[in-house]
């Protein structure tokens, strides 16, 4: 190449320029990007915080449900006991809707939820009264009443941007159950407005499955309220097929007889320990819960094991749960949602129970107060008699006059009604220093006293005197007295009861004056030692019947029994005389009432006497000894003493009076609205005691 010759050009011309728009290019296309991913992670962050609010609000509205279930238990907050739809629950929704007929709405088109959940107070603050109605003519977009909605209704604000009254569906099964509400104290990051729709139902209204089990039977003593398996679950099952023994056997093992199951078995290692049962009891479990919570009336895709054993009852059936939520795009109607709850007797309809059933609620033994109820069957020694006691005292009413006395009277009567020992129970609270004695076997009493009396012909200074006291024993199973004695104005006499015979004769007899004993007598004939012509009972002089009681007392014995002998117009000598006596009514369930005859007869030693009162009260008394089987029986107890000790009175004491002779008057009476309290802070069921209830 000559020195001369120009150079070729290495690059074309405009080269570079290419490559300055290129880099822009590719600049731009990383900030658009860096934008988009700006952008992207804005909305992600945005979506991110949106998504929290909501939870926010939702942990808001289950805060508010867990607030009012703690404010709701028993002692918190002055809190009532029983939760039921109504004003002291207004959190609480009505289980399902009533009829209610007017005569511009067809039958199906009249059902009213009594009650729906306002969980803040804000739907009466706002709306007024808290009821909705199922209502098909109203179009959904206006929905002042409850109508069919869709599963998540519309939010209607007014001008002001105002809530306006909305119904709501909370389970969706397409008919209203609720109303939208405002959170009043929640609100989005971005100031928005929460808005919920909740409806609240309380398991404890419902039959439980696990436990339920008795049918109809015919021996009572099987149905007698002492189990909790004793409530009928053939009453709820559907048309045909289901019974109650297919849910036995299904949480049962396969060896159970339906015919005669081992209902104690299963109580004891399945009911009483639904949380822990024993391996060969598959209880109904949470899937269960969850199919039977879904949607009111309203089956979900899965198919759980209580709607494989219960098909006709809740299975998945057209015919007998509606396979979608009632809505406008299905000819599932009104009526149809209506017949599932409508005629649950009526074997031609579809009633539906799914609403009614749970496989978990537990009754809980919480007093009124906070306190644990006391168990009345469990009541073994000093400590438990006297929570006993104190139970008794917060149950009553504080304006019955006495309730200290009434309390300490009941106690000891109740645990000597359960316990098994003939051993009277005693009790001394701190109140006021009195001594309080239960009502124990064996039942005896004082039935009729007789004398024969007569002057000799020779020396009318000389009389002849013949005497007998009856004793009664109405129930034969009690044992004999241990201890026991009978006192009249000479003095005691130990009881030595021996026989067969519900009677028991003591004699001091002048062979001048006989007094004779049936001749079929079977039970036993005391004659003490006797001086002729010796008074042992004489005008108006108290004869008695007295057990020891192993006390501190200067004298140890009770009077369980007592009779003012005859007045000295009746005992008095006659030239000729016959024999004579005074009886007491001793019919079944009135010995306890005393019930004396004024006038003087015959005598019938040693046998049933004639005497029937024209009273015509009743009074069953006889300790069962043996555990309560409900705690309704607690209406058997009484509330007064049946004895009173040897150096005081009979004032107060049952059948020394004529109020005291009425069973009202003397029993724990659950037909007074002051006594029934006691039922809540009392009960036979504790599941610390996992045999319980098992007999």
């Amino acid at each position: 190449m000559n020195r001369g010759d120009k150079l070729p050009n290495r690059f074309p011309k405009g080269s570079a320029l290419i490559l300055t728009v290129m880099l822009s290019t590719i600049l731009a296309i990383v900030a658009v990007m860096f934008l988009l991913a700006s952008r992207v992670e804005s909305l992600s962050t945005s979506s991110l915080i949106d998504a929290q609010d909501l939870n926010n609000a939702v942990d808001t509205v289950v805060a508010k449900i867990s607030n009012e279930l703690v404010l709701d238990t028993p002692g918190i907050a002055d809190q009532e006991y029983y939760d039921y739809p109504g004003d002291n629950d207004k959190w609480l929704a009505s289980l399902e809707p009533y009829y209610e007929y007017d005569p511009n709405k067809s039958f199906e088109e009249s059902f009213y939820w009594e009650q729906i959940s306002d969980l803040t107070g804000y739907i009466r603050n706002n709306f007024g009264i808290n009821k909705v109605v199922q209502d098909v003519n109203v179009a959904p977009t206006n929905l002042p009443t409850t109508t069919r909605v869709r599963e998540y209704s519309e939010i209607v604000l007014d001008n002001n941007g105002k809530l306006e009254e909305t119904s709501a569906d909370a389970d969706g099964d397409g008919i209203a159950d609720s109303k939208w509400f405002e959170l009043e104290d929640a609100s989005g990051s971005k100031g928005q407005k929460f808005y919920a729709a909740v409806r609240i139902i309380d398991n404890g209204g419902m039959l439980n499955i696990n436990t339920a089990y008795m049918p109809n039977m015919s021996d009572a003593n099987r149905c007698n309220g002492s189990r909790l398996n004793q409530i009928n679950l053939d009453t709820p099952v559907g048309r045909s097929g289901s019974t109650a023994n297919d849910i036995f056997r299904a949480r049962a093992d396969m060896d159970v007889n339906p015919t005669d199951p081992n209902l104690e078995a299963y109580e004891r290692y399945g009911a009483m320990r639904i949380s822990d049962p024993c391996e060969k009891y598959t209880l109904f479990d949470i899937s269960d819960e969850l199919e039977l919570r879904h949607r009111f009336l309203v089956s979900s895709p899965a198919i759980t094991r209580i709607e494989t054993v219960w098909s006709d009852t809740v299975g998945e059936d057209w015919d007998n749960i509606a396979k979608h939520p009632f809505n406008s795009f299905t000819d599932y109607n009104l009526i149809d949602w209506t017949k599932r709850f409508n005629n649950p007797t009526d074997p031609n309809e579809t009633h539906d129970r799914r609403h009614l059933l749970t496989t978990y609620n537990i009754d809980r033994i919480v007093a009124p107060d906070g306190e644990k109820m006391v168990n009345v069957n469990r009541i073994d020694d000093a400590n438990s008699l006297s929570l006993l006691y104190s139970a008794l005292r917060r149950a009553l009413d504080p304006n019955i006059a006495d309730t200290n006395s009434i309390a300490a009277q009941t106690a000891v009567n109740l645990k000597d009604y359960v316990d098994a020992d003939p051993d009277i129970t005693t009790f001394t609270p701190d109140v006021n220093g009195v001594t309080y004695y239960g009502f124990e076997r064996p039942c005896i009493y004082v039935s009729e006293l007789a004398w024969h009396f007569k002057q000799d012909p020779n020396d009318p200074n000389i009389v002849y005197r013949s005497y007998a006291v009856e004793l009664y024993k109405p129930y034969t199973e009690d044992t004999e007295p241990n201890q026991w004695r009978l006192k009249t104005s000479s003095g005691t006499v130990p009881i030595n009861w021996a026989g067969s015979g519900s009677f028991h004769v003591i004699r001091w007899q002048d062979p001048c004056v006989p007094l004779t004993i049936d001749p079929n007598f079977t039970g036993t004939l005391l004659e003490p030692n006797y001086v002729p012509q010796s008074v042992i009972f004489d005008a108006n002089s108290f004869v008695s019947l007295e057990r020891f009681v192993d006390i501190n007392k200067p004298n140890p014995y009770l009077v369980v029994d007592s009779v003012h002998a005859p007045g000295s117009s009746i005992l008095i000598p006659e030239i000729i005389s016959q024999p004579r006596s005074i009886q007491r009514d001793i019919k079944q369930h009135r010995c306890i009432m005393r019930l004396w005859d004024s006038n003087t007869l015959s005598p019938t030693l040693g046998s049933d006497n004639e005497y029937n009162s024209s009273n015509t009260n009743y009074i069953q008394a006889h300790p069962a000894n043996t555990d309560f089987t409900n705690i309704g029986e607690i209406g058997t107890i009484f509330r007064k003493a049946a004895y009173y000790e040897a150096d005081s009175n009979n004032t107060g004491v049952i059948g020394y009076s004529d109020d005291d002779r009425k069973e009202a008057n003397v029993r724990l009476n659950l037909a007074d609205s002051r006594f029934q309290p006691v039922m809540e802070y009392l009960t036979v069921f504790d599941p610390t005691t996992i045999n319980n209830s098992l007999k």
